[in-house]
């Protein structure tokens, strides 16, 4: 599955029967993305987009609401990037069918046909934002329908922009609301502080050197931020903290340096 090129884009494009893959490998106990959002709001984005496609294109209402009736809207509790997502499958251009194989996927005239939308269950959206993200992602979603060889133009470009506003949306190119993002930062914080606190403990549970027991070339252990025994050799003796030359792996070459504490520091390996 890959993202489209976009930093910070809302479209997944799969080859076929990989998002089905993807389901099945899923813990669905630990993500419930069967629960769908409220039925009442997916419905009010479905016609609205549908409405907007009907004036912008020459393309049947009734046709229009019954593809877009037939994607699944869902939560995902590990979408993290964007508040929503729309999915993709590569399918055969002159067919309208799946690839039967990715040498037919990677030579055809390939369309993009949408087969899901995902919206994140991580964050509290408000019903403005859930709204406009629904919005948002079934535009995605119309616009490969009137045209599924788009290609490069599937994201938020100039087509997608302008459906957007026929249909009543707010057309930013952003993933992330605002009030999302704040969420997001303090999620950020507390996982760094939640680590910062374990590393912390761990070296809090080391014997702890005085600086007048250390001599230069004195072999220590510390505990690293990933919880990771490490040696060294005693390089340098500062006022605070020892400079010891970690022992080489196949990861750390020869030569790297950490400033530790010198409570942190212990003569057997924790």
């Amino acid at each position: 599955m890959e993202h489209c090129q976009e930093a910070d884009c809302d479209i997944l494009i799969c080859e076929p029967g990989e998002y089905e893959q993807y389901l099945a490998e899923e813990d669905l106990e630990e993500n419930p993305r069967r629960r769908a959002p409220p039925a009442l709001m997916v419905n009010k984005a479905r016609l609205a987009v549908a409405e907007g496609t009907v004036s912008l294109y020459e393309y049947p209402l009734a046709k229009m609401k019954r593809k877009l009736k037939a994607i699944p809207v869902t939560y995902n509790g590990r979408l993290s990037r964007s508040v929503g997502r729309c999915i993709f499958e590569r399918n055969d251009a002159e067919t309208g069918k799946p690839f039967t194989s990715r040498i037919e996927a990677m030579y055809g005239t390939s369309e993009l046909v949408p087969i899901a939308i995902e919206i994140t269950s991580r964050y509290q959206l408000t019903q403005g934002t859930l709204n406009n993200t629904l919005v948002h992602e079934f535009c995605h979603a119309a616009h490969m329908i009137v045209d599924p060889t788009a290609g490069d133009d599937a994201s938020h470009g100039q087509a997608w922009r302008e459906l957007m506003e026929a249909s009543g949306g707010i057309p930013s190119s952003t993933c992330m609301a605002p009030e999302v993002t704040k969420q997001r930062e303090a999620a950020t914080q507390r996982r760094r502080g939640a680590a910062q606190k374990r590393y912390e403990q761990r070296s809090a549970r080391t014997e702890g050197i005085d600086k007048e027991d250390l001599a230069l070339g004195d072999t220590v252990y510390f505990v690293n931020r990933r919880g990771a025994a490490v040696k060294g050799d005693v390089a340098k003796l500062n006022p605070t903290r020892a400079r010891v030359e970690v022992a080489p792996t196949r990861e750390r070459p020869r030569g790297t340096f950490w400033d530790v504490r010198y409570e942190s520091l212990s003569w057997t390996r924790p």
